[in-house]
C-alpha cells in the first residue's frame, strides 16, 4: 500500500541525501560519488519526487538534466517496498508531462532489462537504439595513471586542480565528441 504522498517538482534537502542514500545503496556502481554531488546543484538538474506527507522522506524520484532540447533522465526509482505498486507510474508520467511541456527529446540511461518497460505504452520513445562507450582496460590504466594517488585510483570531480579538470574534460570531448563542461563545472 502506498502511504499519503505529494508529487513535487523540486527537491529539498532531505530528498537529495534519501536519493543519493538509496542510489548508494543499490549499489548502482556505473554512478559515482561526483555525480550524487553535482546533481542536486546543477542548475540543468531536473526532478520529480514523490514526498511522503508523513515525513517528508522521499518514495521515489525521476531526475534529469535539461540540456536544449534534450531532457537526459539519468535516474527513476521507487522504494523497493513499493516497487510494482504504481507509484513509479504516476512519477513517469508527471516528468513526461513536464518534458513534454517543453518539446524536448529524451534520452534515457537504462540498463537492457528495463528495455521492455521503457518501451511500454506510457514511454513515447524508441528505445531499441541502447548506445554506450566502453573503455579498455588499459584505455582506463593509461587514463587513472596520469592521477596517482597513494592508497586510491579514482579523483572526485570537485577535488581536481584546474589543469586535472582540463585534463579529464579534454579526455571526455575525445569519447564522447561532445562539450560537457558545463555540466561539470
Amino acid at each position: 500500500e502506498i502511504p499519503a504522498y505529494t508529487l513535487i517538482d523540486h527537491g529539498t534537502g532531505r530528498l537529495w541525501e534519501d536519493f543519493t542514500r538509496m542510489v548508494r545503496d543499490m549499489e548502482w556502481t556505473s554512478t559515482d560519488n561526483t555525480v550524487l554531488w553535482a546533481m542536486p546543484q546543477l542548475a540543468s538538474t531536473t526532478c520529480v519526487f514523490a514526498q511522503k506527507d508523513e515525513d517528508g522522506s522521499m518514495l521515489g524520484c525521476c531526475v534529469w538534466n535539461e540540456h536544449e532540447e534534450l531532457a537526459w533522465i539519468g535516474f527513476y526509482m521507487t522504494i523497493p517496498s513499493l516497487q510494482g505498486a504504481g507509484l513509479g507510474s504516476k512519477i513517469w508520467a508527471r516528468a513526461l508531462e513536464r518534458i513534454g511541456e517543453k518539446k524536448q527529446v529524451i534520452g534515457l540511461r537504462a540498463v537492457s532489462s528495463m528495455r521492455e518497460k521503457y518501451a511500454s505504452r506510457s514511454t513515447p520513445f524508441e528505445v531499441s537504439r541502447i548506445k554506450k562507450h566502453l573503455l579498455t582496460v588499459d584505455q582506463m590504466k593509461e587514463f587513472c595513471g596520469r592521477y596517482e594517488h597513494p592508497g586510491r585510483c579514482l579523483e572526485l570531480y570537485h577535488e581536481m586542480h584546474d589543469d586535472q579538470r582540463e585534463d579529464l574534460l579534454r579526455f571526455d570531448r575525445e569519447v564522447t565528441g561532445r562539450d560537457r563542461s558545463e555540466w561539470l563545472g
